[in-house]
Formats: C-alpha cells, structure tokens, sequence
C-alpha cells in the first residue's frame, strides 16, 4: 500500500487527503483515476467534498433562488429567520445548509419588508393573484418584497373582493359572543363557520370592542357641593 495525496481545494486547515491505493505499476496523476482507486467510503465522501468546494465557489441562479424560497415555505412557512436548515438544503441540489443559510440571510431575508404595505405593492399583490391564483409561493416571488405569509394575511384580511364590510348587527354580535364562549378565540374556524366572508381579523376586532365596551366603568357624573351653589344663588340675590 502507498500513500498519495489529493488536493481538493477545501477552505478547512489540512486542505490535502491522505488516500491508501494499492500498488499500481504507472504512476497515477489524474485525480479521477486516484478516486476510482480508493476505498467505496472514502470515493463518496471525495465525491461529496468537491460537490462542496464547486458549490461555494458557484454563483446562486434565479432557479436556485426560487428553490430555496419553496424550499424555507415548505419547511417552515411563513418564516423569515429559519432553522431547519438541512431539511431545507434537502430540496435545493448541489447546496449544502451552509449555503442555503447563507444565501438566505444575505439575499431573501434583506429583501423582505415588515410593516404597512406600500400601494406599490398592493398592486403588485392583486396582479400575482391573477397570474398564480393562491399558490402562494409563486405569489411571494412575484412581490418580491413580502414572504408567502405576508401575502396570504394581506390578501385575505384586506385586499380580497369578497370580504364582507357590511356593519355588525345585534344579532351576529351575539352569535359572535356564543361562538367564542363554544369555540374559543379560533377566529379564522369562527368566521368559517359562522360568518363566511368576514375575516378573521374582522371577528377578532368586533370580539375585542363588545367585550371592552361591555367591561368599560359607567362614567361618574360630576359633583359640585351643595354649599358652593347656594353660596352662588346667594350672591345672585344680593347683586339684585
């Protein structure tokens, strides 16, 4: 047995592999020769270590962009700090979970902005409804600025045609109040059931200002001391 080295370019301290091959009669340069000649164990862990090293070094396409997007909506929907990067990596091919983090926190999460939406982007919300329908994924890539999550929430509680704006009545107030008291605060099951094409963000309000009008302390009228009025009639009396 004889030892030889291959130089696979790793960013690690050692960045060359000691390999045991047998003894071969013609001296071995290429590096896929020397592979073929080394143990099934160490053949897949080279094959896996250059996958790697080209990775890194391999600039990320819009098709990889949009696989890591599904891949972060699949895995942990709605996120924009996600964990589960192995699972995630999973889906996007020749990129490890080092990758995918860090092209997530350098590009995808950068680009996603928190708080009120901007016309622009209502706008650009309602075209990708009518392009891609509820897939929300597509929708997300096609605003850019907001996640799947966003979207959905924007969509269903404001911007859909649908909603059902119409004034509370007395008689879906109460209704409301004995759906919580069934099924407690499970606002978008409520609206399901009961109220199809309120939102649920609509019943979470209305639930919010009966109870709070409801609990609110009857307001006291103001006191004035006997004496101070008749002191004040007294003195109207004595001008006149």
């Amino acid at each position: 047995m004889r030892l030889m080295l291959l130089d696979l370019g790793m960013r690690k301290p050692t960045r060359k592999i000691a390999i045991f091959c047998r003894p071969v009669h013609h001296r071995i340069t290429s590096p896929l020769a020397l592979m073929l000649e080394s143990s099934r164990n160490v053949l897949d862990w080279m094959r896996i270590s250059l996958v790697l090293a080209k990775s890194e070094r391999r600039s990320w396409t819009e098709e990889e962009d949009q696989l890591l997007r599904d891949a972060v909506d699949l895995e942990e929907p709605g996120s924009i700090n996600p964990s589960k990067w192995h699972a995630i990596a999973k889906h996007v091919p020749s990129r490890t979970n080092k990758d995918c983090r860090k092209r997530w926190f350098a590009k995808m999460a950068s680009d996603v902005v928190k708080g009120g939406w901007a016309p622009e982007e209502d706008e650009k919300l309602v075209q990708a409804i009518e392009k891609y329908g509820t897939r929300w994924s597509l929708v997300s890539a096609y605003v850019q600025t907001r996640n799947s999550d966003q979207c959905a929430k924007r969509w269903t509680d404001t911007l859909n045609p649908m909603i059902d704006r119409t004034r509370w009545s007395a008689e879906a107030d109460a209704l409301l109040l004995n759906a919580v008291q069934e099924h407690g605060k499970l606002w978008t099951k409520i609206v399901r059931i009961y109220f199809p094409g309120r939102t649920g963000l609509a019943a979470k309000n209305r639930y919010n200002s009966i109870t709070r009008f409801s609990t609110r302390a009857p307001r006291r009228k103001s006191y004035k001391p006997r004496f101070e009025s008749e002191s004040a009639s007294s003195a109207t009396q004595y001008t006149t």
